[in-house]
């Protein structure tokens, strides 16, 4: 399942279980009020619920974009460079999850650019290709990558992930509270003579349990993501460290998966490139020579 859709159906689970039971106590305190009318009670209820319920989901697609958006970012880039596109950089990200996994992924992102580059060296050198050579007839200008494998500079301030879930989070909680409390205030002044204070205390006792319901959602979708990405990070450094058997576990968030897909097929072309030149050391001894000087 895509984490967007995942989010938005959270976000809007929760609105609506908090609405309603925000509603059944609200019922249960004007329904003895002089001017109540039940009609007028479900169809304010219903207005209101449209409105919370909407918002939720706009809130939703924004927020499940946010937190993904460095995952499809890494992903898209891998792609490119799985495509045999060299200089493909990639952006740091100011969420710290996403940061550990870019440096877990660099080494291994330089690795596969050095084999790709001298197999396309040696693909050259059969066709009588042209280039500054050293004493193996290999091309050095090959072996430097113009661009970094980072765009720009480490953010000096980075933010965890359950951070900046928790801030999202607390902020739909407020946009769509605030627009329910103004939605009920009106309805209540027009059958009562509740004063501010009076209408206040009964929205703060509504409103406990949507708050509570937000801080658990938030806490459950934060560790969902984080125990995925975390998870995918220890991974990579294993490659990185030079185990190319390892298998990836698979994810449930589409996202992630599909960056675990990528990673696999590169991780498969470093371990076919290796074991080629394990079966051809000849082709291997004049590229280190060339590292070493």
């Amino acid at each position: 399942m895509k984490f967007k859709t995942f989010n938005i159906i959270m976000v809007m689970a929760v609105a609506f279980t908090g609405f309603l039971i925000s509603a059944i106590i609200r019922y249960f305190r004007i329904m003895d009020i002089e001017g109540f009318a039940l009609q007028d009670f479900i169809l304010n209820s219903v207005f209101a619920g449209a409105i919370v319920l909407g918002l939720s989901a706009v809130i939703g697609i924004y927020g499940g974009s946010m937190l993904v958006r460095g995952i499809e970012r890494i992903r898209r880039n891998i792609r490119r460079i799985n495509r045999g596109e060299i200089d493909v950089n990639i952006r740091y990200s100011r969420i710290r999850e996403i940061n550990e996994l870019i440096e877990s992924m660099k080494r291994t992102m330089i690795s596969f650019k050095l084999a790709k580059l001298r197999i396309n060296d040696k693909s050259n050198n059969k066709k009588g290709g042209k280039g500054r050579t050293s004493k193996s007839g290999m091309n050095k200008d090959s072996y430097k990558i113009s661009h970094p494998i980072t765009s720009n500079e480490e953010p000096s301030f980075l933010i965890s992930m359950k951070v900046l879930a928790a801030s999202y989070y607390g902020i739909m909680t407020i946009v769509v509270l605030t627009s329910g409390i103004i939605i009920r205030y009106f309805y209540i002044s027009n059958i009562s003579h509740t004063s501010i204070s009076e209408f206040i205390e009964l929205s703060i006792i509504q409103n406990i349990v949507s708050i509570t319901l937000v801080v658990i959602m938030a806490m459950i979708i934060t560790y969902l993501l984080t125990k995925e990405v975390s998870r995918l990070t220890r991974e990579t450094d294993r490659i990185t460290k030079g185990n190319l058997a390892i298998d990836l576990t698979p994810s449930w968030i589409d996202e992630v998966q599909s960056l675990i897909e990528e990673i696999d097929m590169m991780k498969n072309k470093i371990r076919n490139i290796m074991q080629n030149y394990q079966k051809n050391p000849k082709i291997d001894e004049g590229a280190k020579a060339d590292d070493v000087h």
